[in-house]
């Protein structure tokens, strides 16, 4: 297991902005040098300048995990100067929020969904993962969602997102698989509904599609609360992750249900 207080490096995409920057910035506050990497050139930077402003040790590089020739590009210029990663945190993503239900068949926001959601972490898990092997050490976190894990409601107007997220699940299942004989890690970070605006809204429920949702489960929590979850479960060796309150019993009560989506097991009892 990584020991998140002596890592020497860390690599987080998607780090302009929400989760994926704060959990940067906890883990430079915790000592060791962070990577921030996200399509947004400009945002990326003033997100590690940020850091350091803050005494943290940060590097911001543009990157689309959805180009091939991008992530080529980012793993030569991190790996020639900085080396291998012991922390790979896949958290970048296509929202793809609209045109996502039954009757709206938008075909770009699916493949949008899985170029990044899901081949954005593959092609970072194939670009880093000669290095960390021969380095002998490191911990690759995908990042999925709690809707993967504990399904309501709003899924039905999120296919493509959810789709893609459910099939970095599995892909996060097959790598630990892959890697149980090496030296390396593999965790699933399942952040519930998080808030990533200084309003503290969350869109889904904006837009009015929580309705029949439990109650509990539309309370957005903070990016704080999220990015703190991620690091404690990393240093206490969790695969599964999740900042959703409450989704340990509540996969239990779906594993009970038959994994029957509308069944009621994400009510409390």
């Amino acid at each position: 297991m990584t020991d998140i207080m002596n890592y020497e490096l860390a690599i987080v995409t998607g780090a302009a902005r929400g989760i994926g920057e704060v959990v940067a910035a906890q883990l430079a506050a915790a000592g060791g040098r962070v990577v921030l990497s996200d399509i947004n050139a400009e945002g990326v930077e003033a997100a590690a300048a940020r850091i350091r402003e803050a005494g943290g040790d940060a590097v911001g590089m543009a990157c689309d995990v959805g180009s091939d020739e991008d992530v080529t590009h980012f793993r030569d210029a991190v790996v020639e100067r900085l080396g291998a990663p012991d922390l790979l945190i896949n958290n970048a993503a296509a929202q793809q929020f609209g045109s996502g239900g039954v009757d709206e068949l938008d075909l770009s926001r699916w493949r949008a969904s899985f170029e990044v959601n899901v081949l954005g972490d593959v092609r970072m898990v194939h670009a880093f993962l000669p290095a960390m092997r021969a380095a002998g050490r490191g911990h690759i976190v995908n990042t999925a969602s709690s809707l993967a894990i504990r399904p309501n409601a709003v899924v039905q107007h999120l296919m493509p997102y959810v789709t893609s997220k459910g099939a970095v699940m599995t892909f996060t299942y097959a790598l630990a698989f892959a890697l149980k004989d090496t030296p390396l890690d593999v965790s699933l970070f399942c952040p519930g509904l998080t808030s990533t605006t200084p309003d503290g809204s969350a869109k889904p429920k904006a837009m009015g599609w929580m309705k029949d949702v439990p109650e509990e489960l539309t309370r957005p929590g903070t990016m704080t609360d999220a990015a703190a979850a991620l690091l404690d479960g990393l240093a206490s060796g969790q695969f599964l992750i999740s900042s959703d309150a409450g989704y340990a019993a509540a996969i239990v009560r779906f594993a009970q249900a038959g994994l029957d989506p509308l069944s009621d097991f994400n009510k409390a009892p």
